[in-house]
């Protein structure tokens, strides 16, 4: 079932058409003013999810948000200048630059189940942290 998306807008960041480029796909809530989104990105040979800073130059600190999503998700993302939160789908998804991962994408239906499963649970815990954190730094 498909979460109701009414409040968010689609973004993209130096969106490639080539699956071999380094593209960035998210969605960000209209109320975050352009800072934040919550996507993907092909990055080297990884598919990297999480939440990310929309202007790459941002570097504000939202409490707690690691702490919240590394417990939904069970596992300890990471975070970097441009990351608030990241991990990667496991190898065998990965790679784009081998034949084997994009038929393993398109065939398997396995990727596109757990970015959506992991993106869906990071938009629940996610939104009330960033939504609390831009009302209070207005």
């Amino acid at each position: 079932m498909c979460p109701n998306m009414s409040q968010y807008e689609f973004t993209t960041n130096e969106f490639k058409t080539s699956p071999f480029g380094n593209s960035t796909f998210g969605f960000a809530k209209n109320s975050w003013q352009g800072r934040y989104a919550i996507g993907i990105q092909r990055w080297k040979n990884a598919i990297i999810y999480g939440v990310y800073n929309v202007p790459k130059e941002e570097n504000e600190e939202i409490p707690s948000l690691m702490q919240a999503l590394n417990n939904t998700m069970a596992m300890s993302g990471t975070n970097d200048g441009w990351w608030k939160w990241k991990s990667q789908l496991k190898d065998c998804y990965g790679n784009w630059n081998t034949k084997e991962a994009l038929l393993n994408i398109k065939y398997d239906g396995g990727a596109v189940n757990q970015l959506c499963g992991f993106l869906i649970s990071i938009k629940e815990v996610a939104t009330p942290t960033i939504d609390g954190h831009v009302s209070s730094n207005l």
